[in-house]
């Protein structure tokens, strides 16, 4: 976000001979606008290679987290699978297992439980994440209508933009 509010005094100074400017510039994000960055380097050689050096950093570092967290997800993910089939085709077999030991109510149950279980979990599972995505979308769009608003709500008093 780059703002440029210059600033000019009130006309009745102006009737006195004075004159009075001052500048608001704002921005947001990891470099500053080129005018700004240029004067940085300007004032201290070597400075513009630092600043893209740290935001260089700071752009690695936070790829690094984020494929550490996506890979811990995917792999508790994988873990959770496995050890659900394991469980689930433990269940099956046992059920299997009393059937052919002519207990067969007990294993019908079982076999019935066992199957249900794996079938209600994959449901569950696919309904939470349905549900995840749409909350997720729409914190994305109060979010875009929030920053829309603040966007037109921005207003000049006295010079100075208020955000």
């Amino acid at each position: 976000m780059n703002q440029h509010n210059p600033q000019i005094s009130h006309p009745q100074d102006m009737e006195s001979g004075m004159l009075m400017r001052s500048e608001t510039h704002l921005f947001s994000g990891p470099l500053p606008p080129p005018e700004v960055f240029g004067r940085y380097e300007q004032i201290l050689k070597g400075s513009a290679d630092r600043i893209l050096k740290m935001a260089e950093g700071q752009s690695l570092h936070r790829q690094f987290l984020e494929k550490k967290v996506v890979g811990g997800e995917q792999f508790r993910a994988n873990v959770g699978l496995l050890f659900g089939f394991i469980i689930g085709m433990t269940i099956i077999i046992g059920g299997l297992l009393m059937i052919y030991l002519e207990k067969e109510w007990q294993g019908f149950i079982l076999l019935i439980g066992g199957i249900g279980s794996l079938v209600g979990t994959f449901i569950i599972g696919k309904k939470q994440k349905k549900g995840d995505l749409k909350q997720k979308d729409e914190d994305l769009h109060k979010r875009i209508k929030e920053l829309e608003e603040k966007i037109n709500n921005n207003k000049v008093i006295d010079g100075e933009t208020l955000v």
